[in-house]
This record gives C-alpha cells, sequence and structure tokens, in this order.
C-alpha cells in the first residue's frame, strides 16, 4: 500500500493568534511559516512515505511545497476537516488506494523518527494510531491508514473525538506518545518548553529573532 503524508496549511497571516500578546501578525506570520519549514522538512527525510501533499490556499506554502519537491493541493474550503477531506479525495483521485498521514503544519519538535516510528505502529486496515497534544486534549498525528470513511475532527478536544469515531465505526484506536510530536507552539507559556525539545532551526532562529528564549523575558524586543 502506498503511504503519503498529508500536511494542511492555513494562510500564514492568519496563523498563531494566540501569540497575539507578545509577537505582532508579520511576527506571527514568520514564525508560522518556519514551523511549517521544519515541519515539511522532517516530513520529507522520514522513510517508509511514498509522497508528501500539502493543502494550502497560501502562495507561500504552496511556493515552499514545490521548491521541497512536495505536492500542493489547492484549498478551496474554509474548514480544516474540509480541506483535509478535500486532500484525501485529491490524492485517491490521482493515485488509488493511498494510506494517509496527517501531520499538522506547526510541529517545531518533530524528527523524522518520530514520524517513522508511528508509521510502524500502524498493523491493521482497520486501524488508527494517532498522537495526542502535551494537553491530552488535540490530536498532534493521525494516521488513517486506507480508511475513506473516517472523518476527520480536527479542533478542540479531538483526541478523543477521533477515538470515539473510531470506536463507533468499529475501528482500533492506538495511542501513539511522544514528546516532541506533542509539543505545541501555540500560547506563550508554551516557548520554555520548546527550548526542552530543541525545536527544528528554522523555528529556533525565529524565535531568537524575537528573542523568545528561556533567557529572554516573553515580550517584543526592538
Amino acid at each position: 500500500m502506498t503511504i503519503w503524508a498529508l500536511i494542511p496549511v492555513k494562510a500564514f497571516a492568519d496563523a498563531k493568534s494566540r501569540l497575539s500578546g507578545i509577537l505582532t501578525p508579520e511576527q506571527r506570520a514568520k514564525l508560522a511559516q518556519a514551523m511549517f519549514r521544519d515541519t515539511l522538512s522532517a516530513t520529507a527525510l522520514a522513510e517508509g512515505l511514498d509522497g508528501i501533499a500539502v493543502v494550502t490556499k497560501d502562495p507561500e506554502a504552496a511556493e515552499i511545497t514545490r521548491l521541497a519537491g512536495a505536492c500542493v493541493i489547492d484549498d478551496q474550503t474554509q474548514d480544516l476537516n474540509d480541506a483535509l477531506t478535500a486532500g484525501r479525495m485529491t490524492l485517491q483521485n490521482r493515485l488509488g488506494a493511498v494510506d494517509l498521514i496527517i501531520i499538522p503544519a506547526d510541529l517545531p519538535a518533530v524528527r523524522a523518527s518520530d514520524i517513522e516510528e508511528l508509521v510502524k505502529a500502524h498493523h491493521a486496515p482497520t486501524q488508527i494510531v494517532l498522537s495526542p497534544d502535551h494537553e491530552g486534549n488535540g490530536t498532534n498525528m493521525l494516521l488513517t491508514g486506507g480508511l475513506t470513511d473516517f472523518p476527520y475532527a480536527f479542533g478542540p478536544a479531538s483526541y478523543q473525538r477521533h477515538i470515539s469515531q473510531a470506536k463507533d465505526l468499529g475501528y482500533e484506536a492506538t495511542t501513539f506518545e511522544r514528546a516532541r510530536i506533542s509539543a505545541d507552539l501555540d500560547n506563550p507559556s508554551d516557548i520554555d518548553e520548546i527550548w526542552q525539545h530543541a525545536p527544528g532551526e528554522h523555528t529556533k532562529q525565529a524565535l531568537e529573532a524575537f528573542r523568545l528564549s528561556s533567557h529572554w523575558p516573553l515580550k517584543e524586543v526592538s
């Protein structure tokens, strides 16, 4: 079975709104782009994937994707889960049967080895494998294999919703926990934690440029 990673990317200008208290809109856009570059790089290095597709309406994200040699799917929707469903359908129409792993664009500490290990945890056609965020609330990675009827439920409480949906459909749900996958950078309180997991090079450079490290106060520095 062919396995592809599907990465949804929202417009960089709209990303990371919860960091608005410490970053300007331009800085938040730069940070979102940096995290996407790191996520895409880690995914590209992961062995066992046959391809990477990015579903986005952001021209800059699309250009980064093309330069990395990955596939761009134009997002015509207004909702993350709709975008993922459309992306899945596009890949199935182009490739036929395909296993999918959903990787959010903003995993600043993820490594290729984390993705490889999650893929290896998938051992049955009617199984999903998912990683929760550090609060056990959201879903930071989701492997649905070739299940074409599994509904995406990203958003608040998505981790439990994905597990409940699997149960309702008679599927097995396996939780795969890795600190680097679970590490988020959504709130100011996440910043020191991210440094403990050694963020990717682009994210690291952005945070250092904004002086958002454990050695600096959490405020904008001109």
